[in-house]
């Protein structure tokens, strides 16, 4: 026990410096900075916004009223900041780690690859948009009357989700050791995150298999808005937990077999 929290504490000190040096590398360019926390509040208010605007023309959409689906939104921006703040500058980096030879310097460190490679580089203009855009979500929840039970398990249900989405990813990213160019995998994983931004029901049955079993990214959002909004069936919570072990244990295996395909710049 002991041993597992020095390895813990080791990583969150190694963390630590990736944060800092993101936000002394970020400071840098201000302007940019700046821009970004533009960028990030211009998406959050054009994606609540819109569902003020289906609903000027409907009243539900499947079983849902525009209070669930505003809940269902801000839960899946609350899941999309963590993705954009903390891992998504980083896939765009794999693909020339490992084409160019980078990969060598961090393999030799010892620590981590996945943890070096996919939570490195932060993206601190998103961090400082945390407590808005959890406030909003906590919101929305009070708007639908949730108990207190709903309202402690809503952080841990956003964590799980957040994993799921994090695991599909990076388990994707794994292709790029087989692929001479794998940029085009990102572009696939962005195609991916706008089909989990709409609830599971609105996709017809064969699309929401796929989805669901196959790669499992609308069961990042809507098997979390299933359980929150009604607690009382504790299957759609048992579904993203299950699902979630499984897909880091593929994940797992697939970082591990693209790192022996892999071929450093030296050999």
């Amino acid at each position: 026990m002991r041993h597992l929290w020095s390895r813990v504490r080791h990583y969150l000190s190694v963390y630590a410096g990736f944060l800092s040096t993101s936000f002394a590398k970020e400071m840098g360019f201000r302007l940019n900075f700046f821009l970004l926390i533009f960028v990030d509040i211009s998406f959050y208010l054009m994606s609540i916004f819109s569902v003020h605007i289906i609903y000027e023309h409907t009243t539900a959409i499947g079983l849902w009223n525009e209070a669930e689906l505003l809940f269902f939104v801000s839960f899946m921006l609350v899941v999309d900041q963590f993705h954009m703040a903390l891992v998504s500058e980083s896939f765009w980096r794999l693909s020339p780690a490992i084409r160019m030879g980078e990969l060598d310097f961090i393999l030799v460190k010892p620590i981590s690859s996945l943890f070096q490679v996919f939570f490195r580089y932060i993206r601190p203009a998103t961090t400082l948009l945390f407590l808005p855009v959890w406030l909003h979500l906590f919101y929305r929840a009070w708007q639908l009357d949730f108990g207190l039970g709903q309202m402690l398990l809503l952080p841990l249900v956003v964590v799980l989700a957040t994993l799921l989405l994090f695991g599909i990813e990076i388990g994707m990213a794994s292709s790029m050791f087989w692929l001479q160019y794998g940029q085009g995998v990102n572009f696939i994983r962005i195609e991916l995150q706008n089909m989990g931004r709409w609830p599971d029901f609105v996709y017809q049955r064969w699309i929401r298999r796929v989805f669901s079993f196959g790669i499992p990214i609308l069961m990042v959002g809507s098997q979390s808005a299933h359980f929150l909004l009604d607690p009382g069936e504790v299957w759609p919570l048992v579904t993203l937990a299950v699902t979630c072990a499984v897909v880091w244990g593929v994940t797992l295996w697939l970082w591990k077999l693209g790192l022996r395909r892999y071929e450093s710049a030296s050999s």
